[in-house]
């Protein structure tokens, strides 16, 4: 495998896509702090901005020195409590030219719904468990996953990664014989547990990424689609989509971003090797730790096994083009009475005939156009009409669509790295080099109409 040297695109992007396509910015390459979490704050961020990363995913809870609160990654009540916690994160990242997208909080999430028992206790922090019993640990994660939507939006950050937990998932396989009603009854409770909660990410403006995955409520495409109804396609609710754990399990993650676009709200890249082929190994891992020899299936770094990371790349984008759509359509259902929606639809036909109706190529002949520029004339189309009754009804009818459209421009690629055989600084660089080579700048030229020409 081929290896791209740290550093390498960002010269290339610097000496020769520069001058011929300005505008146009990489997204941003990301990772997530959680298999970080004993590496303090302010020695991460730099190692990591060092390595080249533009974002971090800060993982709610890794705290290597609680005595100074900014060396944790992410302080839930600390954000919602202290006037200047924020502020001061924003600087830390800031100061190594790092921005976060998205905040996660995967463990408390899982203590909502899951069967707890004494596993759960060991990664839920100690302040949430209270005398012990499930019900109470279950109330106390809920309040805390809903505290970490505004401590989310008070830091600035769109969207909370994380996971559900599961009540039936001890139940996948059937046998003994497993009543449907109990399955309904699994995602029954996910809504009665999990739609207060949303309603206040809501509120908050802020997107909950699920992680699709084994052991959540949601781990592959039908189980996602029986979460979205069970929940009634709440707004706030969302995946983070993550190819590795749909590949062991033999779904492809293209067909998962096909149905799902509109609700892939945050990206892992994470790589998995699928070692079935002898006929000796199995997916269900027969027990053995992860490295195992004899294991089914393992975690890689990125770039080192099964995943498609170049077509997921290329689903991503093509789902941009859904997304407008839904925008238009947001559009087409307000009356042509409601203030503000001429002004509104007509920068969103730029956009258009910026972005899609020529596929990039006027990307060469609208340079300062930049899809940033175009979200800023859209949010003052509608601010210019903020005033006039009616408004309130268009901005309402299309809020999520637009979420939905500049989202897709600011869509990081947030590397999850886990790799039990490697360093894992040397994982964290490997894989930079990896993504930072696939995300290619979009064409400026009808590459066959280039055959004949002069040199």
């Amino acid at each position: 495998m081929k290896v791209v040297k740290v550093g390498l695109m960002k010269e290339f992007y610097r000496d020769y896509m520069e001058p011929r396509l300005q505008g146009w910015n990489p997204p941003l390459i990301s990772i997530i702090t959680g298999q970080f979490g004993d590496i303090p704050s302010e020695k991460l961020f730099k190692i990591m901005s060092e390595i080249g990363y533009t974002g971090l995913e800060l993982a709610c809870g890794a705290c290597a020195d609680e005595n100074d609160p900014l060396q944790c990654h992410f302080d839930v009540q600390l954000a919602l409590k202290d006037n200047n916690y924020c502020a001061a994160k924003r600087a830390q990242l800031e100061k190594y030219g790092l921005d976060c997208y998205a905040v996660s909080n995967h463990c408390v999430g899982q203590g909502v719904l899951d069967q707890i028992d004494s596993r759960n206790l060991t990664v839920i922090p100690p302040r949430l468990h209270g005398d012990g019993s499930p019900e109470t640990v279950w109330k106390n994660c809920a309040q805390e996953m809903i505290d970490t939507a505004w401590a989310a939006a008070k830091f600035g950050a769109k969207v909370v990664t994380g996971f559900t937990g599961s009540p039936i998932w001890p139940y996948l396989y059937s046998f003994p014989p497993v009543p449907q009603s109990w399955i309904d009854d699994g995602f029954k409770l996910l809504a009665e547990r999990w739609i207060p909660i949303l309603d206040e990410y809501q509120k908050a403006g802020v997107k909950f990424a699920l992680e699709v995955h084994p052991t959540e409520i949601a781990f592959d495409i039908h189980s996602a689609r029986m979460a979205l109804e069970a929940v009634d396609y709440h707004p706030a609710f969302g995946f983070n989509f993550d190819p590795s754990h749909l590949v062991w399990q033999s779904v492809d993650p293209i067909e998962f971003i096909n149905e799902f676009s509109e609700r892939i709200y945050h990206t892992h890249m994470k790589d998995v090797v699928v070692k079935t082929a002898s006929g000796r190994n199995g997916i269900l891992g027969g027990h053995l730790p992860f490295a195992a020899r004899g294991r089914g299936w393992d975690f890689v770094s990125v770039g080192r096994g099964d995943v498609d990371f170049y077509g997921i790349r290329r689903a991503l984008e093509e789902a941009k083009t859904e997304w407008f759509k839904d925008v238009y359509k947001a559009f087409a259902n307000v009356g042509k009475d409601a203030q503000g929606y001429d002004a509104v639809r007509a920068a969103l036909d730029k956009l258009a005939d910026f972005h899609w109706e020529k596929d990039y190529r006027s990307i060469k002949d609208s340079r300062s156009n930049t899809p940033a520029t175009f979200w800023e004339g859209v949010q003052q189309a509608i601010a210019k009409h903020e005033a006039t009754p009616g408004c309130s009804a268009a901005r309402e009818a299309v809020s999520d669509a637009l979420f939905a459209l500049k989202h897709s421009f600011e869509l990081p690629l947030s590397v999850e790295w886990e790799d039990s055989t490697m360093f894992r600084m040397v994982g964290a660089a490997e894989s930079f080099s990896f993504i930072e080579a696939l995300v290619a700048p979009p064409s400026d030229v009808d590459f066959d109409g280039q055959f004949g020409k002069d040199a």
